[in-house]
């Protein structure tokens, strides 16, 4: 399976076109937009489209930028897959998928970030696991950043599930960085178009 993840996108419509003609290029099977689609006025005119127009499997999710009702709202609107608190199977592989934060106005404590992670956790259905969270976990990336807070849930979350891959973005900073924890391969994207095989 072959997906392509970004994040951190915040109203940049280039960057979505960018995003859209390079999923034809390579093929995959599917989008992932791991939080923060928006601008900071939450403009989200003609973000969606170009997506759909490749006629790919297109995974939303909110980030600390995002309003999670909107987000479910366009999801439904345009026939994507919000990924919140929920689990997708694309063939042998189970996209488990926990939106939000720990900051922003719509801030999630590390309680309820551990409850949605479990939830999607629960309906995964293949051995095969993708994570993929806004926010980061509390991992050497961390430490790229004095002002992001990371998660610990979602580091629980990883070690106790060990899915083979989690992605997330957030930390712009971070963007193309990759590391392991156990058997998990940690790759932050932020705004970085990346291609993930598995």
């Amino acid at each position: 399976m072959k997906i392509l993840a970004i994040g951190d996108i915040h109203g940049d419509k280039s960057l979505i076109q960018k995003v859209a003609s390079k999923s034809i290029e390579e093929n995959v099977d599917a989008i992932v937009i791991c939080g923060d689609l928006s601008a900071p006025n939450n403009d989200l005119d003609g973000m969606i489209g170009p997506l759909k127009q490749t006629n790919k499997r297109v995974f939303l999710m909110h980030g600390n930028h995002d309003n999670k009702a909107t987000m479910q709202v366009l999801s439904e609107l345009y026939q994507t897959n919000f990924l919140h608190s929920d689990s997708y199977q694309i063939d042998d592989v189970s996209l488990v998928g926990c939106g939000g934060s720990n900051i922003g106005p719509e801030a999630l404590s590390e309680h309820q970030l551990k409850t949605y992670l479990d939830n999607a956790f629960t309906k995964a259905q293949t051995q095969k696991k993708i994570l993929i969270t806004h926010n980061h976990p509390e991992s050497n990336m961390a430490s790229l950043s004095d002002f992001v807070p990371p998660s610990t849930a979602i580091a629980k979350a990883i070690q106790t599930h060990q899915p083979d891959i989690a992605i997330c973005a957030h930390i712009h900073e971070g963007s193309g960085i990759e590391e392991q924890i156990g058997k998990t391969r940690l790759i932050n994207v932020s705004k970085n178009p990346t291609i993930i095989n598995l």
